[in-house]
């Protein structure tokens, strides 16, 4: 008879997981911070709406997996397709995209993450909490001004979060920011133009603080909606408001 092959160690299970992260990392940061060409083919893409909206398409799809931040793409859809196109085409578009990187998290790590959350009865009330509150916590997700979308999308990916609830709280979540994004998009009278208003969204220091704050605020309601639904889950009651 002959013998099974060795179980292959935690590291050799992590080791596909960590290469695809490794990876889509690297193609995001490259997209992230070299968009030249990238304004460059727009500008021809702008005398073609058509081809315009289904290149922005396609991209927003493949900028979930590859962990491209979607501000930049909301800026292109504004330029290329001004305001009310760019969003219509921005909106679905980056949904998708989202619900594909959840997709690949949760191909790549959902199963581990359940193992070590069946071993740990903190870690299982916190499975259970965002199995029951998920819609609540991505929509508040969603809202965070410095909240990191390429890297959240894969993480919840991991989470017993259903499908469904993912795809519509980032659908309605993402729809302020991507709105407003659009519009200065679409304020670029030329490449350059959008250019510069991609180094100027970056800011300094300063630009940083009101973003905090919100997103302090909102870190907290999630802390608050996922103490509720530990609480639920537990057969307490839950705590005051």
């Amino acid at each position: 008879m002959t013998p099974l092959p060795p179980r292959p160690g935690p590291g050799a299970r992590l080791a596909r997981p960590a290469a695809a992260v490794l990876l889509v990392a690297a193609i995001g940061a490259l997209a992230a911070f070299a968009p030249g060409p990238a304004t460059r083919a727009l500008e021809s893409l702008r005398q073609s709406a058509p081809a315009a909206a289904a290149a922005l398409a396609a991209a927003y799809v493949a900028s979930g997996p590859l962990m491209i931040p979607a501000p930049l793409l909301h800026l292109a859809a504004g330029f290329a397709l001004g305001p009310v196109s760019g969003s219509l085409v921005a909106i679905p578009a980056s949904t998708l995209g989202a619900c594909a990187a959840f997709a690949a998290g949760r191909w790549l790590v959902r199963e581990r993450a359940a193992r070590l959350a069946a071993r740990s009865p903190a870690l299982a009330g916190v499975d259970a909490a965002l199995a029951a509150s998920g819609f609540r916590v991505v929509l508040l997700l969603r809202l965070a001004p410095l909240a990191p979308f390429t890297v959240l999308n894969y993480l919840l990916g991991a989470t017993p979060v259903p499908l469904r609830a993912f795809a519509l709280a980032s659908l309605l979540g993402s729809v302020p920011g991507l709105i407003l994004s659009v519009y200065v998009g679409s304020l670029a009278a030329d490449a350059a133009a959008l250019r510069a208003t991609v180094d100027a969204g970056r800011g300094g220091p300063g630009a940083l603080i009101l973003p905090a704050i919100g997103t302090g605020a909102i870190l907290l309601a999630i802390s608050w909606v996922l103490r509720r639904a530990l609480a639920a889950s537990a057969g307490a009651r839950p705590p005051p408001a």
